[in-house]
């Protein structure tokens, strides 16, 4: 089965079901990120794999150039073990790949 495309409202929403919430002065990080990396070539093909880069890899030194490396990289090692728990181990990742759309997750989420 294809994954559907999705737009960065129903990101950031999954990540909201996903238990992430993006701090406010990383939002527009985040949707400049995802609207220019999302469906760009093979690596940012998957919604689940273009989130896991922008949340884990890009957000902690981009959003905050004046941390020191060191800070960022602490960062983003915890980013990286939150995103594989809400997402991977939890089963969100499948449930989406199944088919199961944003809205129904939302909803089994309440």
């Amino acid at each position: 089965m294809e994954e559907r495309i999705y737009d960065v409202e129903e990101a950031i929403r999954f990540l909201k079901v996903a238990g992430i919430t993006l701090p406010s002065d990383e939002k527009d990080i985040f949707v400049e990120e995802f609207n220019k990396l999302y469906r760009s070539y093979i690596r940012y093909d998957s919604l689940i794999g273009t989130l896991w880069d922008i949340y884990s890899q890009i957000l902690p030194f981009k959003a905050h150039p004046d941390r020191d490396e060191r800070r960022s990289y602490l960062d983003h090692i915890s980013r990286d073990r939150i995103f594989n728990n809400a997402v991977i181990v939890s089963g969100l990742s499948e449930k989406l790949k199944s088919g199961i759309s944003i809205n129904q997750l939302e909803l089994e989420d309440n």
